[in-house]
């Protein structure tokens, strides 16, 4: 799961499980959840959260939120 970003300053991404544990971040421009947990754990099949926050070169922000279905 990627974000494709134009004209950001920066983002910072949540990954949270059902419960509402953060179980992944990240804060790269081109950064990406690729179903692991931090540690490098394989996630199990379920649907995730994300909360994600972008602030623009101009210091307005904007957060988004919605689910993502992993499937193995």
């Amino acid at each position: 799961w990627k974000i494709n970003t134009k004209c950001v300053e920066n983002i910072e991404c949540f990954i949270l499980n059902r419960w509402g544990d953060v179980i992944y971040e990240f804060n790269e421009i081109t950064g990406g959840w690729d179903g692991r947990t931090t540690g490098g754990v394989e996630a199990v099949s379920g649907v995730y959260f994300y909360r994600l926050t972008i602030n623009d070169f101009g210091g307005d922000s904007e957060v988004f939120h919605g689910h993502i279905t992993l499937i193995r």
